[in-house]
């Protein structure tokens, strides 16, 4: 400011220097403010729960969890599962959607690592169809759902399937008491079990929650909050006129996990592919913004943000690799994948998602771990990562 002052007095403008001082500091003044202020654009903060320090989320994995070898566990990539007991584990339930093509590229990946951190039926994929890969699912207890919807990626076929899996979540949620949480998962995300744990453990599992992470860099981000924030006479509200204005969130569609109360309340709304595809058409977005218009903001059961919870539509790249190990949830694909180094396991060649050395930095007694960085073993599950 005082060099463009003196400026403006060398160039013979005394008298408008003192009008150009008062300026500056004015935009001066104005930035200091946006900036104690963090943003610009005063969108209301999403209500967080308190996450877990890093030496609490490593323990929750290297000092509790422990690896069981069994000569009789399935083989998944060539290598033999072995189940990691994690304690509290029974308290969740995951449902993973995929699609058919994704079945040998993905999920085997899924069966080999996190999967075996749970026990097998709590854990269920949707699909669209049935091969070996499911049959096999099945043979050892995880739970395979076959829906009969098109297998495209447009909104409405998606719609159709995730209403199936909302209603898939929703009896289970009826059926077994031991359950707390209910989760969904894409086919590119990995759960770090225990982290998860000790995260929803500091919430009320007896109330409605929603628990996700709000994808503010995500493209769609303004245009949610702009037709749910201002524009309160749009279809949307026509269609559910005891909305409130207000600005509304949602977790990305690839993570979050819900209460059963969570799951009674939206069941008129979400469960089941006609219900939720009516759903969908009324809001006219896709099915994670839909899933957040009707429980954050139809049902008002806010969402409880956690910077812990990530997937692909995130820059993975960003996070501080001495963290990696505290995260809830992390993820692939889209060109995304675990900035896990080289060095710290498997080599990129023989384990380009960075999934296979994830799991063994967690679970290090792991058997399979022990083989050498570039195991051939590795041959099928790259070529079907590179040609997917």
């Amino acid at each position: 400011v005082l060099t463009v002052f003196l400026i403006a007095i060398d160039y013979k403008m005394r008298r408008r220097a003192k009008y150009l001082f008062v300026v500056l500091l004015a935009m001066l003044g104005t930035t200091l403010l946006l900036r104690k202020k963090g943003s610009s654009i005063a969108y209301p903060r999403v209500s967080r729960p308190v996450t877990s320090s890093a030496s609490d989320a490593h323990a929750t994995n290297t000092t509790t969890a422990s690896v069981t070898s069994d000569p009789h566990m399935p083989t998944f990539l060539n290598r033999q599962a072995e189940r990691v007991s994690v304690p509290g584990s029974d308290q969740l339930f995951f449902t993973v959607r995929t699609h058919p093509n994704n079945h040998q590229s993905r999920v085997e990946l899924l069966a080999l690592t996190w999967f075996q951190t749970l026990e097998p039926e709590d854990v269920c994929i949707v699909t669209d169809a049935e091969d070996e890969f499911t049959s096999k699912l099945k043979e050892n207890g995880f739970g395979v759902v076959v829906s009969s919807c098109n297998t495209t990626h447009n909104v409405q076929d998606l719609s159709c399937k995730v209403g199936l899996e909302f209603e898939f979540l929703y009896n289970k949620s009826i059926s077994d008491p031991r359950k707390k949480w209910f989760c969904h998962v894409d086919d590119d995300g990995y759960v770090n079990t225990g982290v998860l744990l000790k995260l929803l453990g500091k919430l009320d599992h007896s109330v409605g929650q929603y628990v996700g992470h709000y994808p503010q860099t995500d493209q769609r981000f303004k245009e949610f909050h702009v037709k749910f924030g201002i524009h309160v006479w749009n279809k949307q509200h026509k269609a559910f006129p005891q909305m409130k204005k207000g600005y509304y969130h949602y977790a990305a569609g690839q993570v979050y996990c819900m209460t059963k109360s969570t799951l009674a309340a939206a069941a008129p709304y979400l469960k089941g592919s006609s219900a939720f595809m009516e759903t969908e058409k009324k809001c006219g977005y896709t099915d994670d913004l839909t899933v957040g218009f009707i429980i954050d903001g139809l049902l008002n059961i806010k969402l409880m943000d956690t910077p812990l919870m990530h997937s692909h539509s995130e820059k993975l790249w960003l996070l501080n690799s001495s963290t990696l190990l505290e995260q809830a949830t992390v993820a692939f694909s889209g060109g995304m994948k675990i900035p896990l180094a080289e060095d710290k396991g498997f080599s990129i060649k023989a384990d380009p998602t960075r999934f296979l050395s994830y799991h063994c930095q967690l679970y290090p007694s792991t058997s399979w771990c022990k083989e050498p960085a570039t195991s051939p073993a590795t041959a099928f599950a790259i070529s079907e990562v590179q040609n997917h």
